[in-house]
This record gives structure tokens, C-alpha cells and sequence, in this order.
């Protein structure tokens, strides 16, 4: 999922009620989070231990959280804030795009009539479960399992 920093930076402000400034292009997008190190230009990073400030000057991410005081640093796109790491926990949310666990059972499972289901299942889109399966309480099974 890819959000403008100006849209990110609005979460950070609703999550928190921390001030963001923007630097830099308002409306430059980004799509993943990703180490200082690492990052291109279509990530975003943040720096909130002062060890890493030495990274940014070799950092291509095409965005870095961080505080004014790192800024000397850095040229490109910035969520300035005074707690990055805030900023960067709401951030993560936001571009997490880990699949949603199911909460019930999804009307294209199959499961066999002889099946023994325990208390509180999730099972997801297609899933196969066959004859005489036990399926404890809690349990989650992801889409298309057979």
C-alpha cells in the first residue's frame, strides 16, 4: 500500500498528536519501510538512536522520520517530529500489508461432515479439510490450505 507523506504524516498527528513537518515533497509516495541502510527511493525510514545519524549520508530513501536535530544530515524528504520513533511505530501501521486473519469461517471452505471443529476457528477462503480432521480451539487456518 503507498501513501503520500502528507497522508502519513496526518496519521502520525491523529495517532499521537505529535506536530509533523514535512520536507521536502508533500506529495511523494512512498509503498514500505525499510532499514537506513537499505532504503530506496520508494521507502521510508526513520532515525530515532543517534548512532545511525552517520548512515544518512549515504541513505536513498526516498523519506526519513526523524528529529530537527538530525536534519543536518539529511537533504532529501523528511517527517520531522520530536519522538521518530512514534512517528515511525504509526507509519508501520499504515504500510503493513500482512493479510488480515480470518475471523470465521469463510463460505468457500470445505470441510467434511466428519470434521470435529473446536471452539473460536478461523478458517479462511478455500480451504480443504477433509474427513476425521480434529481442528482445536483457536485455530487459524490461512486461505487455500488443503
Amino acid at each position: 500500500m503507498s501513501h503520500t507523506l502528507r497522508e502519513l504524516a496526518e496519521h502520525i498527528k491523529v495517532a499521537t498528536g505529535l506536530s509533523v513537518n514535512i520536507l521536502g515533497d508533500a506529495d511523494y509516495v512512498v509503498s514500505q519501510l525499510s532499514t537506513i541502510e537499505s532504503a530506496g527511493a520508494t521507502d521510508i525510514t526513520f532515525l530515532a538512536n543517534k548512532k545511525y545519524k552517520k548512515h544518512l549520508s549515504d541513505c536513498q530513501a526516498g523519506c526519513v522520520i526523524l528529529a530537527e536535530d538530525a536534519l543536518e544530515n539529511w537533504s532529501g524528504n523528511a517527517l520531522v517530529l520530536d519522538n521518530p520513533y512514534a512517528g515511525f511505530a504509526i507509519v508501520a501501521q499504515q504500510l503493513d500489508m500482512t493479510p488480515k486473519q480470518t475471523k470465521d469461517i469463510h463460505p468457500t471452505a470445505t470441510i467434511h461432515k466428519t470434521v470435529q471443529l473446536g471452539r473460536h476457528v478461523a478458517i479462511g477462503p478455500n480451504v480443504v479439510i477433509e474427513q476425521d480432521a480434529i481442528i482445536n480451539d483457536y485455530v487459524q487456518i490461512g486461505a487455500g490450505t488443503v
